[in-house]
């Protein structure tokens, strides 16, 4: 793996590719666990707010509600960089054999049906539509 340009060692791009790409996913790992630390203390807060001040419960949903978007945002920027590595990989192992290097291979799996990315996708919508439907709920039962 060398390159014809001068000054430019395909090795050691490949190689910071891969760090990068660990990097992201490392970045998307600490944001989904912050997320659920997050979501765990709105169901505290839940808990108290339903017997100490109900009035209050749509809060709670409105604040999951954002952090849920926030998420999906952020989420969705770090999978376009962890996307970029991918590319940027394969393109280093077109001299290998096909199917041979790990990058080609994740691109390959890009295309099938489920991933991770939409089994996320899938459960940020699931959240933010029965967080919605907490909000009008919420408000709802304090109206009644």
């Amino acid at each position: 793996m060398t390159s014809e340009k001068p000054g430019l060692n395909l090795k050691d791009a490949y190689d910071e590719i891969g760090t990068n790409y660990r990097f992201f996913l490392t970045w998307r790992h600490g944001l989904l666990a912050g997320y659920l630390v997050i979501i765990a203390v709105l169901s505290v807060a839940f808990s108290w707010l339903y017997k100490e001040a109900p009035a209050l419960l749509w809060i709670v949903f409105a604040a999951g509600f954002a952090v849920t978007l926030l998420f999906w945002v952020l989420e969705y920027r770090n999978r376009d960089l962890y996307r970029a590595c991918q590319k940027s990989g394969k393109n280093c192992e077109d001299g290998l054999p096909a199917g041979s290097g790990l990058f080609s291979r994740l691109n390959e799996l890009q295309d099938k049906c489920i991933t991770h990315s939409y089994a996320i996708d899938l459960f940020l919508g699931f959240a933010l539509v029965s967080l919605v439907v907490g909000i009008i709920w919420a408000i709802c039962r304090k109206t009644l």
